[in-house]
């Protein structure tokens, strides 16, 4: 042991030396956090789907809600599942929103099989960009 730290690899995990001058991030928690050239950490926005695809419209309506204090860019993640909730498509979308606000936007099927959909999936996150 230096400084704290465990140098070596033993067991499962592996293990850090200490580096004079170096910070290590924190553990990851599951969500995601970008640096912005100003320093401030944007968080995950929240997502709700409004609507799924149908044969007339080959999209999923999302909410996505900002919880940080600027506006920040956030990709949103769309899978468009079948009756039996086998994936036949699956979309993607970046969307700007406002500080503290919230956005809907569409999410188009990735190669137009939302026309099989049943019913959609999004993750409650949406990561920033």
């Amino acid at each position: 042991m230096r400084d704290g730290r465990r140098t070596g690899c033993h067991g499962k995990g592996l293990q850090t030396a200490a580096v004079p001058g170096l910070t290590l991030p924190p553990a990851d928690d599951g969500r995601h956090a970008v640096r912005s050239g100003a320093g401030t950490v944007l968080r995950d926005a929240t997502t709700k789907l409004i609507g799924c695809a149908t044969k007339t419209k080959p999209y999923a309506t999302v909410e996505v809600a900002n919880p940080n204090t600027r506006k920040g860019s956030f990709s949103v993640d769309v899978s468009f599942r079948d009756r039996t909730d086998a994936e036949v498509d699956d979309g993607f979308a970046d969307v700007a929103v406002p500080a503290e606000g919230r956005a809907r936007l569409r999410v188009e099927t990735g190669s137009g099989n939302g026309d099989l959909a049943d019913h959609c999936r999004v993750g409650p996150d949406a990561p920033p960009q």
